[in-house]
């Protein structure tokens, strides 16, 4: 995976990470949905 790809997915987890604290006030469960996606990013590559 190139670097400029690396960058937007860090864009687009942080991104996700900000809207899921918005809308989830559950730490526990943004903790989980949060390792979740980043396990899947790692899968990914």
């Amino acid at each position: 995976m190139d670097l400029g790809k690396r960058s937007e997915y860090a864009v687009f987890i942080r991104r996700m990470a900000h809207e899921t604290l918005l809308h989830m006030r559950d730490v526990e469960s943004i903790d989980g949905e949060f390792l979740k996606l980043m396990v899947m990013l790692l899968v990914m590559e």
